[in-house]
């Protein structure tokens, strides 16, 4: 007798071979900005969830989730002169012992989001703002520099 060949079937889009988690993601976030996209890193997103970059002729943004937290649940910095940093951690809000969970999936704990900046943003002036479960992180942008013009120096 032949053995039956084992084959799994999954749903169409299924990401279950990696684990439910989908190993693209920050190629996908920031592959639109090939400048942000070096040194980004993802330590660990259980408070923050995702982010938009948007740059605009006078500034660049960044909009991050940030249901429920407030503006001391999260810290901002630039480091290392051009690395926009954002961590923070959820607390978890469930304390009482007798509650009873059907399902929890709001995930909790330390996070900490890193973006290479660009050198035509001023980091001196950078602006942050937590309102209705959105961080948003503003950039303005640096003038360009004016074109270099020679200038004849007149010899004593």
């Amino acid at each position: 007798a032949k053995a039956a060949k084992a084959t799994a079937v999954l749903p169409a889009m299924s990401l279950s071979l990696f684990g439910g988690s989908d190993p693209f993601r920050s190629f996908w976030d920031l592959a639109a900005f090939p400048a942000l996209s070096r040194d980004v890193s993802n330590a660990n997103s259980s408070g923050l969830g995702s982010t938009d970059i948007v740059e605009t002729d006078k500034e660049l943004i960044f909009k991050a989730d940030a249901p429920g937290m407030t503006k001391d649940d999260i810290k901002v910095q630039i480091v290392d002169n051009n690395v926009l940093t954002i961590s923070g951690e959820r607390k978890n809000e469930h304390e009482e012992k007798t509650d009873k969970f059907h399902r929890i999936e709001r995930s909790y704990g330390k996070f900490s989001r890193s973006f290479r900046l660009p050198d035509t943003v001023d980091k001196s002036k950078v602006a942050a703002k937590v309102e209705n479960g959105t961080l948003r992180v503003t950039l303005p942008k640096i003038p360009a520099p004016q074109s270099p013009k020679n200038i004849d120096v007149e010899i004593q």
